[in-house]
């Protein structure tokens, strides 16, 4: 896999065998999780040491919370009334923990309870097999929402489709110079109707000397805070011919920081709040789903480089964007309270179509002019390709 970096770009063996490759399904220790069955007693009680230590933590120690709902614990099937009395018999019994234990008839009420509740041998004698002895348990809540993260649900997607090779910016050598000289309706001049015409596509300068154009346009855009070196970057790929998708960290971090995205995360994050409250906080249901598609797509603006970003590098490098999908990773809703993480997958295109140069005022810059030769004439046909941010955030209201 061909990585880019500040530096430049490099290689990365992702096949090595000292490469791993995990998956939310495989619940990483890096990402929080613990597999705990240091306790092989077959009895109902938690005689894990390892627990019981997170127990003891103060309750003010904010490690302690993930930690105790990221554990997958081992002990028994829990509706196996064939092992009830091993897991329950102890409640008989008075001990420093348990000073009032059950009488014979509260335990066989407690019993019969139990029984009805009871479902293992109901179950095919294939599923008793895997459910017998020892196994693995999750903190119910967060398994849910590790399923939903599985599981994530599109909640917005602009018109215009992710990974679109196909649009006019994405093309590239496939005009003449006849056709590119023709360009530039600000470069036309009326004067008593003759129609004079400046022209900035100068055919004469070299390949180099386009690229140098580039990077001037680099030099004086990109100069300001810690994203200049995207647009080098950028640059970079397209003078290496490349194509592709170009996904980098330092974009990632210059849209979740952005803004627009964070204006963009609050009103989403209202949105929710609002549709929670107006079933008491009861469910997040499909219909709200396409509720929330419709909220965001007629009162949110989508984050994009638009302000400041000329001094940055960002307006240049990106400015508007192509297209845009967000995602609710999980939801948890407890007691009239919400946690989410919402994720953006946001593409813009690194290519100049005909309207670039039609009317905006870039026919008057003659290294955007450079650009506009460099793809699009059949000499060249150097290619475009897209920008990809991706990251995530959370949301609580």
């Amino acid at each position: 896999m061909k990585v880019a970096t500040p530096a430049g770009s490099g290689w990365v063996d992702v096949c090595a065998d000292n490469i791993m490759k995990y998956s939310d399904a495989e619940l990483p220790d890096w990402a929080g999780w613990s597999l705990i069955d240091d306790d092989t007693s077959s009895d109902s009680q938690c005689n894990s040491e390892v627990i019981k230590k997170l127990q003891e933590a103060k309750p003010n120690d904010d490690a302690k919370v993930p930690l105790l709902t990221q554990v997958i614990c081992k002990f028994p099937f829990e509706w196996d009334f064939s092992t009830f009395d091993a897991r329950f018999s102890w409640v008989k019994n008075k001990t420093d923990q348990l000073p009032e234990p059950l009488t014979d008839d509260d335990y066989n009420e407690f019993r019969e309870h139990i029984k009805s509740l009871c479902f293992f041998d109901k179950l095919p004698a294939e599923v008793q097999k895997e459910l017998s002895g020892q196994i693995w348990h999750f903190e119910p809540r967060i398994f849910i929402m590790q399923i939903q993260k599985a599981e994530r649900r599109l909640i917005f997607k602009s018109i215009k489709k992710i990974n679109d090779f196909t649009a006019d910016d994405m093309r590239h050598g496939d005009m003449t110079k006849e056709q590119i000289l023709a360009q530039g309706k600000m470069n036309k001049i009326d004067i008593w109707g003759r129609e004079l015409k400046i022209n900035f596509f100068n055919f004469d300068n070299t390949v180099d000397e386009h690229f140098g154009n580039m990077a001037s346009m680099a030099k004086w855009t990109a100069w300001k805070g810690e994203y200049p070196p995207l647009i080098q970057i950028m640059i970079e790929r397209f003078k290496n011919n490349e194509g592709g998708v170009l996904k980098h960290n330092l974009l990632n971090k210059a849209f979740s920081e952005h803004v627009t995205t964070v204006e963009c995360v609050n009103k989403i994050k209202e949105f929710i709040r609002l549709l929670l409250a107006d079933n008491g906080y009861k469910s997040f249901s499909i219909n709200d789903l396409n509720v929330l598609n419709e909220k965001i797509r007629n009162n949110v603006k989508l984050p994009k480089f638009d302000n400041y970003d000329w001094f940055n590098g960002l307006g240049i490098a990106i400015h508007d964007t192509y297209s845009t999908q967000i995602y609710l990773d999980y939801i948890d809703v407890s007691d009239s309270k919400f946690k989410a993480e919402i994720s953006f997958q946001i593409q813009d295109h690194f290519g100049l179509d005909v309207a670039d140069v039609n009317g905006k005022g870039f026919e008057n810059l003659p290294w955007f002019c450079s650009w506009f030769i460099l793809q699009r004439y059949t000499e060249y046909g150097y290619m475009p390709f897209i920008n990809e941010a991706n990251f995530t955030m959370v949301i609580e209201g």
